[in-house]
């Protein structure tokens, strides 16, 4: 037990010293951890998420270079205190960043299901819900399909027509 102690009190009294030295200074960066990003550092926050969600939704999910799409954005929210959650729902499980305590200040990540903005997350719910019987098993495979048909369009670069779904939706 005095044993115990004496290398307590000589942890202590080391840490003491390594700190008055200067040792353990802050960095740079960490004046800005406990801050919120400004509005225009938000918006290109989000751009920087939609660009990586695409980038990554083109690749194959087991390829190394999905993490690489998403490297300046992790860069960027790195530098501040911030948290993140995502919802689970049908057919979206869309994801976000939040600085601080506002909702204001949060940045969406991804919408889920290979939606990459709020218009594709729209569209993807449409496309589900419009094929969806929910008494009927063979729809959900369906449903499924003709989302990743959509998908499949947005990564060409075309519009995917659909009527709006009917009742409350992830995307708003």
């Amino acid at each position: 037990m005095r044993y115990a102690i004496i290398t307590l009190c000589a942890a202590l009294l080391g840490f003491a010293a390594f700190m008055a030295i200067g040792a353990l200074r802050p960095s740079a960066t960490s004046s800005l951890l406990n801050s919120v990003p400004s509005a225009a550092e938000l918006k290109a926050m989000e751009a920087q998420a939609t660009e990586a969600c695409r980038c990554a939704r083109r690749l194959k999910d087991k390829d190394p270079g999905r993490e690489a799409c998403w490297s300046a954005f992790e860069a960027s929210i790195k530098r501040y205190d911030h948290s993140e959650s995502a919802a689970a729902c049908l057919p979206l499980s869309p994801s976000r960043v939040c600085f601080g305590e506002s909702a204001d200040s949060c940045v969406m990540r991804e919408y889920g299901g290979g939606a990459c903005t709020a218009a594709e997350a729209r569209t993807l719910e449409a496309v589900w819900a419009n094929a969806i019987d929910f008494d009927d098993e063979k729809s959900y495979d369906i449903a499924g399909k003709r989302m990743e048909e959509a998908v499949q369009a947005f990564i060409r670069g075309e519009k995917v027509k659909t009527s709006p779904p009917s009742g409350p939706t992830c995307s708003g």
